[in-house]
């Protein structure tokens, strides 16, 4: 169940995540478009604009019911409106043919980069800069073969921070379901904790009783009980398993888990604090 829960919830984000990117795209081809036909410099060399703002248009309706072909065709429409622009700006600055051809490829990356939703702080830093590094080539002329094979880089690595954020936040949901399922069956649950990108969540009872959780950035997840009397830490364990399988906003639950030295386990030994022989992981 657990790995049905990640793809699930994954699933479920992308999509959300897939509108927004949709919606932030044509704003800002929107936007776009208004202002270079606003601007004297650039407004007499601005071709029709009716196609593109229908695309626009088809690509909002898409969206709401298919966010993916929805995302296409505003992608589609992003080319569109990057020719338009290219063939304007060019038209002021008299640029070539390989130089408007630089900036419209640049362009249309930058907002295509831009429209990504990431909601952690630090991964929208690390976006900002993938962002500058393309922006400063607006400027620049440079070799079309050159700009492609740095734009896919571009791109590769956007991708990759944008799969991390997803993670992230699936992690987050994920953490303060377990949380909170714990404090429901009695513990007093530290506040949790990040090293080395894994989440640790300990947690206690006033009879001595522990659960320690590990959730790593993969949402693969470890346990350790100490302080139960031979089987019932497992006992323990199918009741926070079953509250977390019932969630409907997140439908957490553990497909599968190892069960190890339960003898270690009843004694309560200190010196294998999550450790190898006596967890219980979930994995995707």
């Amino acid at each position: 169940m657990y790995a049905k829960m990640i793809a699930e919830q994954r699933e479920r984000m992308r999509k959300q995540r897939v509108l927004q990117q949709c919606t932030s795209l044509l704003n800002s081809i929107d936007l776009q478009l208004k202002e270079v036909a606003e601007d004297i410099r650039y407004s007499s060399f601005v071709g029709n604009t009716d196609s593109t703002r229908m695309q626009m248009k088809a690509a909002r309706e898409l969206s709401l019911s298919d966010p993916d072909k929805g995302l296409l065709m505003a992608q589609e429409a992003s080319r569109s409106a990057s020719d338009i622009l290219s063939i304007a700006y060019s038209g002021h600055k008299q640029w070539s043919d390989n130089r408007r051809m630089v900036y419209r490829q640049t362009a249309e990356t930058v907002n295509e980069i831009k429209a990504i939703p990431i909601e952690s702080k630090k991964l929208q830093l690390e976006m900002a800069a993938l962002v500058s590094r393309l922006d400063a080539n607006l400027d620049v002329a440079a070799k079309p073969e050159y700009l492609k094979q740095y734009v896919e880089e571009i791109k590769v690595a956007a991708i990759a921070v944008k799969e991390r954020d997803e993670r992230e936040v699936i992690r987050r949901e994920v953490v303060k379901k377990v949380v909170g399922i714990l404090e429901d069956q009695g513990f007093s649950v530290d506040s949790p904790k990040i090293k080395d990108n894994v989440v640790f969540i300990t947690s206690t009872t006033p009879t001595g009783k522990a659960a320690m959780f590990q959730i790593q950035e993969d949402n693969m997840m470890k346990f350790d009980f100490e302080g139960y009397e031979g089987t019932t830490c497992k006992e323990q364990l199918d009741v926070i398993l079953e509250k977390l399988g019932s969630d409907e906003d997140i439908k957490t639950g553990i497909e599968q888990f190892v069960w190890k030295n339960p003898d270690r386990i009843k004694k309560g030994a200190k010196d294998l604090p999550y450790g190898t022989q006596r967890h219980m992981a979930g994995r995707q």
